[in-house]
This record gives structure tokens, sequence and C-alpha cells, in this order.
């Protein structure tokens, strides 16, 4: 008898999901358009949400648009997944018209690019995280020490960053060196680098 009745269901939802499949990309690949029109005009887009945001704040920005184009329709994990989805279209650059065509063949479909875009987004936050971090830990340190006089000619230089050479001797520091044959972003990596 259970196992029946789960059949039914089963094949009952099974249609149901395959009629409505081709609604819901229909819907998202509107919902993407409306999104990049209000994207476009950051006054009619402020309109549109009131000046404010609806529900928890979240790191998608598209979040409160998407809440509000489909307010009352799915569940908040529903919700949650299309907002990513698109979200990973747009970081993807995909075209206005060009949503429904994407996602069709975005290998794994909705939920998998709304993985994609979580993955990616999360990654983004530790590593922010992580330079925060750096830079709170950088400045403590750093509190307790003296400027060092730079020559004059330091100014000469282009704006950017250097390397230099200090030599740090019971509590003075005195520039040995600056290292300017390094050009500035070379530099700027080294300095990321070291601070991950």
């Amino acid at each position: 008898m259970a196992e029946s009745a789960i059949t039914e269901y089963g094949r009952i939802i099974g249609l149901a999901f395959e009629d409505a499949a081709p609604l819901l990309y229909r819907a998202l690949s509107h919902t993407y358009d409306a999104i990049l029109i209000l994207q476009d005009d950051p006054d009619q887009l402020s309109e549109y949400l009131d000046g404010k945001v609806l529900g928890p704040k979240s790191s998608n920005s598209l979040q409160p648009i998407v809440r509000k184009l489909w307010r009352g329709v799915p569940t908040r994990d529903a919700l949650h997944r299309y907002a990513s989805c698109l979200a990973q279209a747009q970081r993807l650059n995909v075209v206005r018209g060009g949503f429904a065509e994407w996602l069709r063949t975005y290998k794994g479909g909705i939920r998998a690019a709304a993985r994609d875009w979580s993955r990616r987004s999360n990654a983004i936050d530790a590593k922010h995280k992580a330079r925060t971090v750096a830079a709170k830990t950088r400045a403590e340190r750093l509190k307790h020490c003296k400027p060092v006089e730079l020559p004059s000619t330091v100014g000469e230089r282009q704006d950017g960053l250097y390397l230099a050479v200090i030599r740090v001797n019971d509590g003075s520091a005195s520039l040995l060196q600056v290292l300017d044959t390094m050009s500035p972003a070379k530099v700027d990596q080294i300095v990321i680098g070291a601070m991950q």
C-alpha cells in the first residue's frame, strides 16, 4: 500500500515538475533581465526597493531584488537558490536575454549555478576576512614603532609600493636602502602574498 502511494506521488510530482521547469526558467530569465534594468539606474533601483532591504542582510546584492520580485511565491530556500543562480549568471557576464540559454546549458542547472556562486562568494569572504585580520595584526604591531625618516629622494619616485631595507637597533630604526628596481605592481604582489 505504501509503495503504491509513494510511486503515485512520485509520478504526479515528476509530471508537475516537468511542466513547471520551462515556466520557472522563463520566470528566472525575466527576473534576470529586470535586475539588469534596475541596476542600470540606481535611482530606479532605490525607488523599487523603497530604500529598504527586506529580510536578513545577505552578501548577495541581488537577494533584496529577488525577494521583492518573488514575494509570496517560493520558499526562503528557493529564493536564496534563485538569487545565487542569478548572481552566478551576473558574475559570468551573461547578457540580457541570454539567461534562459545559459541556464539550459549550465551543467547541473539552478542548483549547481547557485552552489558555484556560493562557494566562490564564501572563498572571497574568507580571503577578505584574512586580509582584515592581517591588517589589524600589522597595525597592532606597528602602533608602538616610531616613524622612520625617509630621504628626500624617496619622494621623487613614482607612486606605489616599495620594498626597503630598514635596520632596527636598540629601539631605533634607520632606512638603509629603498629597493626601487622592482616595479610597484610586483612589490604589491609580494606584499599581498606575505600578508595571506
